[in-house]
């Protein structure tokens, strides 16, 4: 019988020195083309953990769109776990004046797709806060095809 509590109270005592640490990773998508622009995203888990088939974010000249990742860990110098900013969507558009758009696919390989980490500058900003930023620009728009 001692053996069982010395077991109970060792293992309450590892439980109680494991910490949790959160790792915040924010992912903000700003305009700054002089185009008003939306972006459409295809099969993205929204904030709130439902699957959407399609979640449209609205951008203004100047505005921005920001989604942010939290994950416990028990690692206090945590690296981002976050492998992509929109989780789950397969596609997405990048439209302009509701006239041009950008097609962007999980699978593109462009420097500019707008569903890759990869595409965006940033990175670490403290323990376990991660920020990113994609911007925008009239390059883009100038990229952009007419829609059909």
């Amino acid at each position: 019988m001692k053996k069982i509590i010395l077991i109970a109270i060792a293992a309450l005592w590892l439980e109680a020195c494991i910490k949790d640490f959160q790792t915040y990773s924010l992912f903000e998508v700003i305009n700054n083309s002089s185009h008003v622009t939306k972006l459409e995203l295809f099969g993205f888990l929204s904030q709130d953990g439902h699957w959407s088939n399609d979640t449209t974010f609205k951008l203004p000249i100047g505005q921005s769109v920001k989604v942010d990742h939290i994950y416990k860990t028990g690692d206090k110098n945590a690296e981002d776990p976050v492998i992509d900013p929109f989780s789950g969507a397969d596609s997405a558009y990048v439209i302009f004046d509701d006239m041009y758009r950008i097609v962007y696919k999980l699978d593109n390989s462009s420097s500019r797709n707008i569903l890759k980490k990869s595409s965006y500058t940033g990175g670490k900003t403290d323990k376990r806060v991660f920020r990113y930023l994609y911007t925008i620009t009239d390059d883009d728009y100038s990229k952009a095809v007419k829609i059909k």
